[in-house]
């Protein structure tokens, strides 16, 4: 959870499309659900989830070579660094 914006993302239980990592989602407050992101372009490592000061996800991928992917303010995602190891 990121207080400063009360958004609240959690690497779930149920596995990327991709085969590789899990899923997030982020939780919707009002309609006290959680909600997949399916625009989610790999799959996460179990514990590779932080939230930045606007409220958005970043993850590092369970597919190697791992990458950090971070939500766009648009909607979509980019890709910001390759890293050795998570």
């Amino acid at each position: 959870m990121n207080p400063a914006t009360n958004q609240i993302w959690a690497v779930t239980k149920d596995r990327h499309p991709s085969g590789k990592g899990w899923k997030i989602a982020e939780y919707d407050a009002q309609q006290g659900v959680w909600r997949v992101d399916t625009s989610q372009p790999k799959g996460s490592f179990k514990r590779g989830l932080a939230i930045d000061s606007n409220g958005l996800p970043a993850f590092a991928s369970a597919e190697k070579p791992h990458h950090i992917w971070q939500k766009s303010s648009d909607g979509g995602w980019e890709q910001r660094f390759k890293v050795c190891s998570v």
